[in-house]
């Protein structure tokens, strides 16, 4: 109860507030009933005397118990309603209930249509086509109703291709409408004729079977739905990690269910959830929204730098994974999961989703490249590059003579320059097993 208090002193301020939260509870009260009127009169069918419901042809109005079309039950009350949809005594025979929309539907407003169907239980045959329509612009003498019906378009129905086999127990047909302020009639049935009927024998163990299809209706409502907003979540989440993630809309509803069983205006999301709904409700009314669940995969790895003697390694195929939905794009600007190098160098990728990024790079190395004499006059000592990874297989004078027993390092080598005369002195030099030859040249200074 809404409560609404005066600040001032007043020896009747105790009748004053009882005055005002009478009001506000009117005024609640008043506003819960606009949007929980049904606008069928009679919606259950008990008052059989009633004029708010007309028929098409002849409808039959059943209490629970044994009748002609099979056992009857009631959804609501005590009397229900049957129809025909087809019979195999004469073509084209449906019968529609109707009744005069009570109140007017507003253009573009939303209403939920619903009422309870079963097939009778003696039914071998069923269909899909079951709806609502509705008469325009007309609420002339209900007895020329079937004058219309040829001229209406079922405006909800069921699914197609979704035969209707529940004959041992109610279903509720519940959609929504958004009216064009025109409708005067709603009239429930099958908006088809034979030629264009769908039906199809159903599994029915009955031990007497009917070639008709008959259709028993109860408990018919029309809400007219509060404004409702467009949407309750996001198209999408994107999340960084694999942690859970907390969801909630910022609508205001009387209800909530999430897809997971909450039902608060948030829930958490575990790893696992990928598509995650909401259903809310505004009255008699509910929507539902969806929202989908994008995780970025993380890191990946490239591995570590490949190293290559000579080009005859090459082209090198470069891979991250990655989701479909992820972008991948290489230092080189091609866009893929994977790159193939033809050439020695460093290579970076950058792998996305939304503004969640994760990047990493590599080399590739031609070893044979990397080994490499530096020579210098000025100095009795020669370096190469990545040197503290070289070892010297052999050395070798000109004509050909070993000049050391087993492999030796850069220092070693140097030391053993200091021992040589100035010539021309080859080199077998090995880097994380690459091997190349190389001609060092000693000359007085």
């Amino acid at each position: 109860m809404l409560y609404i208090v005066d600040t001032f002193v007043d020896p009747n301020s105790i009748s004053v507030m009882k005055i005002y939260r009478v009001f506000a509870f009117f005024c609640l009260s008043f506003y819960a009933n606009v949007f929980a009127q049904n606008l069928i009169v009679n919606h259950s069918f008990e008052q059989f005397t009633s004029n708010a419901w007309h028929s098409v042809l002849s409808v039959d109005f059943w209490n629970s118990g044994p009748s002609q079309e099979g056992n009857v039950t009631v959804k609501d009350g005590s009397i229900c309603v049957g129809l025909r949809f087809k019979s195999p005594i004469a073509d084209d025979w449906q019968e529609y209930i109707a009744q005069i929309i009570a109140g007017k539907f507003v253009a573009g407003k939303t209403y939920k249509i619903s009422f309870y169907y079963k097939l009778a239980d003696r039914c071998v045959f069923s269909t899909d086509d079951l709806g609502v329509g509705f008469v325009h612009n007309w609420v002339g003498n209900p007895t020329i109703l079937s004058g219309f019906i040829d001229q209406i378009d079922a405006s909800i129905k069921n699914p197609e291709n979704t035969i209707l086999t529940n004959y041992n127990q109610y279903r509720q047909f519940s959609q929504y409408y958004t009216a064009t302020g025109t409708e005067t009639y709603l009239v429930i049935g099958c908006f088809k004729k034979d030629a264009n009927l769908t039906y199809e024998p159903i599994s029915n163990p009955t031990a007497s079977p009917m070639p008709d299809i008959y259709f028993f209706i109860d408990e018919v409502e029309v809400f007219a739905c509060p404004n409702m907003p467009e949407s309750l979540l996001e198209n999408s989440y994107i999340s960084c990690n694999q942690l859970p993630i907390e969801l909630s809309t910022s609508v205001s509803a009387d209800s909530y269910l999430w897809s997971n069983g909450s039902v608060g205006s948030s829930t958490q999301i575990l790893p696992d959830e990928e598509l995650v709904w909401l259903e809310a409700t505004f009255g008699a009314c509910k929507m539902r929204d969806t929202i989908s669940i994008q995780r970025f995969s993380g890191p990946s790895d490239l591995g570590s730098d490949i190293l290559l003697c000579g080009t005859n390694g090459l082209p090198v195929e470069l891979k991250v994974s990655a989701l479909p939905n992820e972008t991948v794009t290489w230092s080189t600007g091609q866009v893929g999961s994977s790159l193939l190098v033809d050439a020695p160098g460093n290579y970076s990728v950058i792998k996305s989703l939304g503004t969640c990024t994760w990047t990493d790079e590599i080399q590739v190395l031609d070893l044979f490249e990397e080994i490499v004499l530096y020579p210098n006059p000025s100095s009795d000592e020669i370096h190469f590059k990545n040197e503290n990874a070289i070892s010297i297989l052999n050395v070798a004078s000109e004509d050909g003579k070993k000049l050391n027993l087993s492999p030796i390092n850069v220092q070693e080598l140097n030391q053993l320059i200091k021992e040589l005369k100035p010539a021309i002195y080859f080199l077998d030099v090995e880097l994380n097993s690459c091997f190349k030859s190389l001609k060092m040249c000693l000359i007085n200074q």
